[in-house]
């Protein structure tokens, strides 16, 4: 798995999701983890956005993970979030996720349920 991280603006369009999880060969890991995040309804997460996996321009995905049959997906965040010290993501008006913002939180909180999707996630595709 690697991360990376997104803006929320590129080229004057606005990418509304939180998060994507980008796939190549790893279908079933990536349609797994996008799931696993996005049962929370507080998250907008989508696949293969706001990328996709192209060999020409991606080096992880392909060649660490497809190349060498090891199920590989690619965690994107928007980065706006990132920037203040308790992010975490909320969801938009009536439960419907359609803005990522930010509000304050517990930060090992928060990663302790990012280790819990990953570890869940991750049980049934070894």
């Amino acid at each position: 798995m690697a991360i990376h991280s997104f803006t929320p603006v590129f080229l004057g369009v606005r990418r509304p999701w939180c998060a994507g999880i980008l796939y190549g060969a790893a279908r079933g890991f990536g349609e797994a983890m996008v799931g696993a995040l996005g049962a929370d309804p507080s998250i907008l997460v989508g696949a293969n956005v706001p990328y996709v996996v192209d060999r020409d321009e991606d080096y992880t995905v392909p060649v660490h993970g497809d190349d060498r049959g090891v199920p590989t997906i690619l965690v994107e965040i928007r980065h706006d979030p990132l920037r203040r010290r308790r992010a975490a993501f909320r969801n938009g008006p009536k439960g419907s996720p359609q803005r990522c913002e930010t509000r304050h939180s517990n930060q090992e909180a928060d990663m302790r349920d990012i280790e819990a999707a990953v570890s869940a996630v991750q049980g049934g595709h070894r």
